[in-house]
């Protein structure tokens, strides 16, 4: 005589069977999304990395850092002569995208995200909060254009421009996940730190410095792409 299994025995199967995919599927639909998120970073990482060096070469300069201003000697007289740089400098630096296109307004009516995915604002390149021009690549990466900025007292004037890993019609749209600024001066990134329980309130548009370095802000001697995704409870006990 064959043995079968019972429809109990074989409801309680699937029911372990459910309560086991649904502990384990968000866990894995979201390092999928990481992955992805990561793989994406790191192609637009080579080509930003890319035109900088032959943009700051076309001028005649090593580096896009050698123009900054170091911070205490920001006078209106240099932050004015760097807009005009600045100016020169975009000739370049979009003949670095042949194949980009210039993003009409109708594209920034999108919303964007912090870290933790709580809504930042109501406009696209307002999130930036420089109303910058957009240009769009055919593989979706999105590049503002380069910008003159005084960081104010203490900091230095240096060279910004946001850019968006996988383009403004996909998310998450989130500061630190697909959405970064570059800035020409890498300790303007550990002054404002990569993370939501820091005090500073520009946190979440600092994270670039972290992902290019694959560096985690957390100190939990992991990759920078194991904190997206996390509660904020991953980040206690983290001082700054």
């Amino acid at each position: 005589m064959k043995k079968a299994f019972t429809l109990a025995e074989v409801l309680i199967t699937l029911g372990v069977i459910g309560i086991i995919a649904a502990m384990t599927l968000p866990s894995l639909i979201n390092y999928y999304k990481v992955k992805e998120l990561e793989v994406r970073f790191k192609k637009a990482d080579a080509i930003i990395t890319q035109a900088l060096l032959k943009t700051a070469n076309e001028a005649g300069y090593d580096s896009i850092s050698s123009f900054n201003i170091p911070g205490r000697t920001v006078t209106n007289e240099n932050f004015a002569e760097l807009k005009k740089q600045v100016e020169v400098l975009n000739e370049f630096w979009l003949k670095q995208f042949t194949s980009a296109e210039l993003l009409k307004s109708p594209y920034w009516n999108k919303a964007c995200y912090s870290m933790m995915g709580d809504l930042v604002g109501k406009f696209y390149a307002g999130c930036y909060g420089y109303g910058t021009k957009l240009y769009q690549l055919q593989d979706g990466l999105v590049v503002g254009e380069l910008r003159a900025q005084n960081g104010g007292v203490n900091h230095p004037g240096q060279i910004v421009f946001f850019f968006d890993t996988n383009g403004i019609q996909n998310g998450p749209n989130r500061w630190g996940y697909d959405l970064f600024t570059f800035t020409s001066s890498e300790g303007y990134y550990k002054e404002w730190s990569c993370a939501p329980n820091s005090p500073d309130s520009n946190h979440d548009f600092y994270c670039y410095y972290y992902a290019h370095k694959n560096i985690n802000p957390a100190g939990k001697n992991k990759s920078y792409w194991d904190m997206l995704f996390k509660p904020l409870s991953y980040w206690q006990g983290i001082k700054f």
